[in-house]
């Protein structure tokens, strides 16, 4: 197990009985206020820089937070989580290029 893989048991605590302790509207309530937030405002500044087209992204952000979540509970859960991990970033990326503005010519 590398590093950045947590141990079996940090990853039940954090993944499932947080969860489960605290019940899913708090769960949302946290990862809204501390992930969708930080994305909105990565998002921004990539809508600013003209990397992604201008989009609303309160929605994006809160679509994009809720896939991170669920990515990172498949990875949490599988038999091989680095295969996983690497399935899930190469669907994130795919995913996200969707948002990209057109090259320029």
């Amino acid at each position: 197990m590398d590093r950045r893989t947590p141990r079996p048991p940090t990853r039940r605590i954090v993944l499932h009985d947080a969860r489960a302790v605290l019940g899913w509207d708090d769960v949302r309530v946290i990862e809204n206020r501390f992930g969708a937030v930080a994305l909105r405002g990565a998002l921004r500044k990539a809508v600013h820089a003209g990397v992604i087209e201008r989009q609303p992204l309160r929605p994006l952000a809160l679509l994009l937070s809720g896939a991170l979540s669920e990515a990172c509970l498949y990875i949490a859960d599988a038999d091989d989580p680095a295969t996983a991990r690497v399935e899930v970033a190469a669907l994130i990326t795919k995913m996200l290029s969707a948002f990209r503005t057109s090259p320029v010519e």
